[in-house]
């Protein structure tokens, strides 16, 4: 008798010191997990009831791409009912009930004031990148990943895809096109910027949003040499456009990442 409930308490103990190193174990995955979600980031984006088929299936390619992306953990897409009463069909509006996307509704075409609202009210202390709806990264968007975002506002010009596939660097008649980007990307919180009533997808609102983040104290930087964000638009559709009438811009060369 003796033996056996020495036996069962040597059991016990090893059995004690099993669960012990199991739960180490575990909350040790769960901080390295923790920490590897940290360092991705939350894509936010512009959509409505577009109505060509093929710019449709420009915009499902990019969010599929990027809702597969190791880098991207959250997709929120700030979607706007203006167009949705004048036709039936609602074709990526069905897309995005069907995917693991956060929908927001807006009618009317977004600031990026209102997005930037949005942003600190549902993503506070992330990593954010805010995109047009027809771009997708590739694995250079990893890059950042480790990079520190404090005090920083990335603007990145496009890569433009071809019929081919292949990347072309956005340029226009051999000059680079510093004023004209599609990706803004920082971490939340943003400083107060002085002028943010500015809508999303107008002419000339990259680069005056740039002046406002430059004016805000923040460092604003254009390292698409190093990051490729990839602009789908083969079909030429040309949408919804007006202009930015702010009378000021900014304009940041291209770089690599730490380039100076």
């Amino acid at each position: 008798m003796f033996v056996k409930v020495h036996m069962k308490y040597w059991q016990l103990f090893f059995i004690a010191i099993g669960v012990f190193l199991s739960i180490g174990f575990i909350a040790g995955a769960s901080k390295r997990m923790s920490a590897s979600e940290n360092k991705k980031f939350t894509l936010v984006t512009v959509l409505y009831n577009e109505r060509n088929k093929w710019r449709i299936s420009e915009y499902i390619k990019c969010l599929d791409i990027n809702l597969k992306h190791n880098s991207i953990k959250k997709i929120c897409v700030i979607y706007d009912v203006s167009h949705d009463e004048k036709s039936q069909s609602l074709p990526i509006h069905d897309y995005l009930k069907s995917k693991n996307v956060l929908i927001q509704y807006i009618n009317g075409r977004p600031t990026y004031g209102y997005c930037f609202f949005l942003i600190k009210d549902i993503f506070p202390n992330s990593k954010i990148i805010i995109s047009n709806a027809d771009i997708y990264f590739n694995n250079t968007l990893g890059i950042l990943e480790d990079y520190d975002l404090t005090n920083k506002f990335i603007a990145l010009t496009r890569w433009n895809v071809d019929a081919r596939g292949n990347l072309i660097p956005f340029r226009e008649k051999g000059i680079d096109m510093i004023g004209s980007q599609d990706t803004w990307i920082f971490q939340t919180p943003l400083p107060h910027f002085e002028r943010d009533d500015i809508h999303i997808g107008t002419g000339y609102c990259d680069s005056c949003i740039m002046y406002q983040a430059h004016k805000a104290g923040l460092t604003v930087i254009n390292p698409c040499l190093s990051i490729q964000c990839c602009h789908v638009h083969v079909s030429n559709i040309k949408g919804r456009r007006g202009l930015c009438l702010l009378p000021k811009g900014y304009y940041v060369p291209w770089t690599k990442l730490n380039e100076r």
